[in-house]
């Protein structure tokens, strides 16, 4: 099955960090906020007559009052104690007193299934609100449509066929959910983190040399089936696809899931500008994109690198927009609130750049307000203020798209739109136009205020100073 290459190099990408982002509907996840008390539970499932009956077994309950969630369409409901029938709150069976362990839950889940087709149970456990789930052990039993193959995304201890029932055990960290394939299928083993279950044998690539593994992310087992008889299904780490289609847009979902997942509640949606380059795949015309050109306009290729890689590496829910600025600075050794400015989606781009701490002196003090700032690496400084700061009137012509202006019995006229400039009402052109018109702010490289102005703006160890007036 020459598409399972594919699958494979794409699965490498799928199985990162992002599988513990999901936070799938299945009633393990309802107990989240209960971290005290973890439970062992052991499961006997018997598929018979188109009906699972299950038997749901822990020693180690505590005592007290829980919440039930039960699977839907739950049948014959039953609890016990050691030497007693639990206390149901109502006949709705939705709170049980357990005063002693070990307890058991007895159910029955009705299938409509026929013999070709397959199953597929996302939430088929009872489920206490108050515990969480440290391991799990299910055994299966099956004793009807004996050609086909129960599947379960936890360790196996593999599979007994008898004369009248076919036995299967598997073993985990949480209740995964249990996945009827109506004809048998091969499994492949990929290490310890991925298990493929196919119709037919698959080429399975060894090498693991995908730049996400090379972050030295942790991994999550997976299964994968890959299947024309099951209708398409994603948990957390059981995954059903029938194509290479399918498969392509699980990997995009959720590679954009794990990377929102780094990212807190403000601007996940920066996360889309990274996304798209671990896909190899174009933004559209957005400011995502802008922002995407204005990051590689300006850092290099390792650096770029470097910042991908401070993303992948952090912890979840730790990224929002001033931590991204906070990468780039421990990058590049300069400052920037690129991200911070552009947290809003919604506004027009604030171009990227990049300042050192240092301040800006002229005759010895300090220009308040006004920085060197890099655009592109290069060095400018804020037009209008800065030139009124040294000594210059500056008057903008709002009607010309123009800047006059007047110092020491001179005159200049600069234009936003044209290659020129005007001294002592003699023209002078220009191969560039040496204002740059970034956000709502009018710039100037420092290295045109030489020629203009014959002055320069020197960088020293701990300031940049204006030299020449």
């Amino acid at each position: 099955m020459n598409r399972l290459s594919l699958f494979m190099t794409a699965l490498l990408l799928v199985t990162i960090g992002a599988f513990s982002y999901l936070q799938w509907t299945s009633y393990q996840d309802v107990n989240g906020g209960y971290a005290e008390n973890k439970v062992v539970w052991e499961f006997s499932v018997v598929h018979d007559n188109n009906v699972l009956t299950i038997e749901q077994y822990s020693q180690d309950v505590p005592a007290g009052v829980y919440t039930v969630n039960w699977p839907e369409d739950t049948l014959d409901v039953q609890c016990m104690q050691e030497e007693a029938i639990c206390e149901w709150d109502s006949e709705s069976k939705e709170t049980v007193n357990i005063t002693d362990s070990p307890v058991l839950f007895t159910y029955v889940i009705p299938l409509s299934n026929k013999e070709t087709e397959g199953i597929i149970l996302r939430d088929w456990s009872v489920m206490l609100e108050e515990v969480k789930t440290k391991e799990v052990t299910i055994s299966i039993t099956q004793r009807q449509y004996r050609d086909g193959v129960w599947i379960a995304a936890l360790g196996t201890n593999g599979k007994v066929s008898k004369e009248l029932i076919t036995f299967y055990e598997y073993q985990g960290d949480f209740v995964s959910p249990l996945v009827f394939h109506p004809t048998s299928l091969q499994v492949n083993y990929i290490g310890s983190d991925l298990t493929i279950w196919s119709e037919k044998e698959v080429d399975i690539p060894q090498e693991k040399d995908d730049l996400l593994l090379k972050e030295d992310i942790k991994l999550k087992p997976i299964s994968l089936i890959v299947s024309n008889e099951l209708e398409l299904f994603e948990s957390e780490r059981l995954l059903v696809v029938s194509s290479e289609e399918n498969l392509i847009e699980l990997r995009e979902k959720r590679i954009s899931q794990w990377m929102q997942s780094k990212w807190k509640d403000d601007a996940k949606w920066q996360s889309d500008i990274f996304v798209a380059d671990v896909l190899g795949v174009d933004l559209p015309s957005s400011k995502r994109k802008n922002m995407k050109n204005e990051l590689e306009a300006t850092l290099t290729p390792k650096q770029y690198e470097a910042l991908i890689s401070s993303i992948f590496t952090a912890p979840k829910n730790s990224i929002n927009p001033v931590a991204l600025d906070e990468f780039v600075h421990d990058i590049v050794g300069q400052e920037t609130n690129f991200f911070t400015v552009n947290a809003n989606g919604d506004v027009p781009l604030v171009p990227f750049f990049t300042r050192k701490d240092k301040p800006l002196t002229y005759q010895g003090s300090e220009l308040e307000g006004i920085s060197v700032q890099y655009f592109r690496n290069k060095p400018v400084v804020p037009f209008e203020e800065f030139l009124k700061e040294i000594g210059y009137e500056v008057t903008q012509v709002s009607q010309e798209s123009a800047y006059i202006l007047e110092r020491g019995g001179n005159r200049y006229r600069f234009f936003t739109n044209q290659n020129i400039f005007i001294l002592n009402e003699e023209d002078y052109g220009l191969l560039e136009n040496p204002l740059l018109r970034l956000g709502d702010t009018i710039y100037i490289e420092t290295g045109w205020l030489e020629q203009f102005f014959s002055i320069t703006v020197e960088e020293n160890e701990t300031n940049y100073e204006v030299v020449g007036l």
